[in-house]
């Protein structure tokens, strides 16, 4: 079997959610598997309201590429990832 990796990307509120959620309606979730972004910015628990407030998350380093990079790889190899 082979694996697809497809990324779905845009700014703020152009509606990447929307097409997402429609390519896994018309493949079917039971063929997909949908990661999201979001999950994987980098835990801020440890600043203060203040400075979470005003953090920028469109930054690039906001989120753990690593960590999300792995996913992918783990998943195309379908092998489990705790996302």
């Amino acid at each position: 079997m082979n694996t697809l990796c497809i990324g779905v990307a845009g700014g703020t509120g152009s509606g990447k959610t929307t097409v997402a959620n429609e390519i896994v309606r018309r493949v079917g979730f039971h063929r997909i598997v949908s990661v999201n972004q979001d999950r994987y910015y980098h835990d801020l628990a440890h600043l203060d309201e203040p400075r979470r407030i005003h953090h920028n998350f469109d930054h690039p380093a906001a989120i753990e590429e690593e960590l999300l990079v792995e996913h992918i790889r783990s998943l195309k190899h379908g092998r489990p990832a705790e996302l």
